[in-house]
C-alpha cells in the first residue's frame, strides 16, 4: 500500500477510537484539514497566560463631582465630568474609587476603567453599588492608582438622601492606598438601578 494511503488509514483509526479529532475533506494528504472538536479550545502555546488588565494613566487630567442623587430605593449616584489636559492617549483611562473610614485601603476595578474624550469634558455618572446606609465615605475620580483628580465626602443617614461636600485630594478620608484589581474574569456586578453608569464597587 502506498505510504500516503497508510497515513490516511492510520489517522482514520485514531479518529475511530477517539484519540484524534475528526478530519474533514480528507481526500489526499495535501487536503487534510484538522477541525478541533466543538467546544474545545486549544491550549496556548508555550503555556502563555492571558494578559492582565493594565491601567494606562493620563499625564494630566482635571474634573469635578458636582451632583449627588438618591432615588426612592435609596440608591445613590454622583455626577460630574473629567477632562484630559495632557497629551491624549487613546488607551489612557480614569475611574472612580470609594474610600470607607473602616478600611485602610480602597479598590479600583479594571472593569470600571473609562476612556477620556479626545477634547473637552466627558460627563460621568457614578453608581455606588455598595454605598453604606449610614456613616461617611470618600469618593474620588482617579487617573492612576496614586493620582486623584477630584474628591468628595458623602454623608449617609439611614432612610435619607446622601449629602455631598467637596474635599481636597489629600484629605485623610481619601489619603489611603488604592489597590488596582484585575476583575475582568470575575467582574463586580453592575449597578442594576443605573445601567449606563460607571459602577463603583
Amino acid at each position: 500500500m502506498p505510504r500516503s494511503r497508510l497515513l490516511i488509514a492510520f489517522l482514520a483509526a485514531l479518529v475511530s477510537i477517539g484519540i484524534f479529532p475528526a478530519l474533514a475533506g480528507a481526500t489526499t494528504p495535501g487536503d487534510l484539514t484538522v477541525h478541533p472538536t466543538v467546544g474545545v479550545t486549544p491550549a496556548p502555546t508555550g503555556g502563555t497566560a492571558p494578559a492582565e488588565a493594565e491601567w494606562i494613566p493620563a499625564t494630566c487630567a482635571t474634573g469635578e463631582l458636582t451632583t449627588v442623587e438618591t432615588d426612592a430605593a435609596l440608591n445613590t449616584t454622583v455626577s460630574g465630568a473629567v477632562s484630559i489636559c495632557g497629551t491624549y492617549k487613546p488607551k489612557a483611562a480614569f475611574t472612580a474609587v470609594l474610600f470607607r473610614p473602616d478600611r485602610d485601603y480602597a479598590i479600583a476595578a479594571a472593569t470600571s476603567l473609562r476612556s477620556y474624550d479626545p477634547a473637552g469634558p466627558k460627563p460621568v455618572t457614578l453608581a455606588l453599588v455598595t454605598a453604606p446606609s449610614t456613616g461617611t465615605a470618600g469618593l474620588c475620580l482617579m487617573r492612576s492608582p496614586t493620582a486623584r483628580i477630584a474628591c468628595v465626602r458623602l454623608d449617609f443617614t439611614l432612610g435619607q438622601p446622601a449629602v455631598m461636600h467637596a474635599i481636597s485630594t489629600d484629605d485623610p478620608l481619601v489619603a489611603k492606598p488604592v489597590i488596582f484589581v484585575d476583575d475582568t474574569l470575575a467582574p463586580h456586578p453592575p449597578a442594576g438601578f443605573c445601567g449606563s453608569c460607571l459602577a463603583v464597587p
